[in-house]
């Protein structure tokens, strides 16, 4: 997703560290290391994404829940959508649709498709440029996230910025989400902002794509240490037991009858990454915050 210049798909600068990022890290840490991904929380958690096309039927979008302008603004709009979309299964009901008659990714939270009435009821929405810079409004959350595919783990390199779920947050955002009305769940007690990671931060481990190679540990493990070291995780979702990252969900295959493509591209059913640092001090020692950057014009 989004274009080749996107902030999301271009190497960091790796010299701009947050000077807070020692003990923002090891607040973080003091959570737990990142958690193992199941094959359930891959379902439950994960993003779906289908793609449309011209064939595909067509319609309504209907947005209910929330007065957020930004979040209402598909409220009434049509699009294609393949027939038998599955959302994931856990509380949010996500999934992304890939519009390819329009150009844009459609973002649906707490989702239900009627495939009788054409109608696409969501919580709230929102959409990006497919080929654009992953940003929309001033108002909106975190969005230029995209999920970890298992095309890319069975690859050896996840060539993009990934979402990241924290415990909890400080309770504000940084820069460039610094104006959204997302703030995420705080820390309880509540913490000195400057200790925890907040909605918009960027967090990337501090070691070269070679010195990754260089690790004995499985492929997948290498492709996500990859794209953390060059391209960083974004924080946009927080409420777990630990912190994790964003992973794409298997009913966008298996709704449609389609094998599990974890399984078919012969990834383990728990992926875990707890480890994966461990010869090298381990994910505390390696782990950086990104300084707050200015929203790209």
């Amino acid at each position: 997703m989004f274009s080749d210049t996107s902030v999301w798909n271009t190497p960091l600068d790796k010299s701009k560290v947050d000077p807070n990022s020692a003990v923002m890290i090891r607040t973080l840490m003091s959570d737990g290391p990142p958690r193992d991904i199941t094959a359930d929380v891959r379902s439950m958690w994960g993003f779906p994404f289908y793609f449309a096309r011209a064939q595909d039927p067509v319609y309504r979008i209907v947005i209910s829940g929330t007065t957020a302008p930004f979040a209402r603004e598909l409220d009434g709009l049509f699009v294609h959508c393949p027939v038998g979309v599955e959302t994931s299964s856990g509380s949010d009901g996500v999934f992304r649709l890939v519009e390819q008659t329009d150009g844009y990714t459609y973002h649906f939270q707490r989702a239900f498709v009627d495939n009788t009435a054409r109608v696409i009821h969501a919580w709230r929405s929102y959409r990006l440029e497919t080929d654009g810079p992953g940003f929309r409004t001033i108002e909106e959350p975190p969005t230029g996230l995209e999920p970890i595919r298992p095309e890319e783990l069975a690859a050896g390199f996840v060539r993009h910025t990934v979402g990241m779920h924290a415990k909890c947050l400080s309770g504000h955002n940084v820069a460039p989400y610094d104006l959204s009305g997302t703030k995420g769940v705080t820390c309880d007690p509540i913490n000195d902002p400057t200790t925890r990671l907040s909605m918009g931060n960027v967090v990337f481990v501090d070691m070269t794509v070679a010195e990754v190679e260089a690790l004995n540990i499985p492929t997948y493990q290498k492709a996500i240490l990859k794209g953390l070291a060059v391209h960083g995780a974004l924080v946009g979702f927080n409420g777990s037991h630990d912190w994790t990252l964003t992973y794409e969900a298997p009913q966008d295959r298996t709704a449609f009858g389609k094998p599990d493509p974890y399984v078919a591209a012969g990834l383990p059913s728990t992926l875990s990454i707890a480890k994966a640092l461990d010869a090298v001090g381990g994910w505390g020692a390696k782990l950086k915050v990104l300084a707050p950057f200015p929203r790209p014009v």
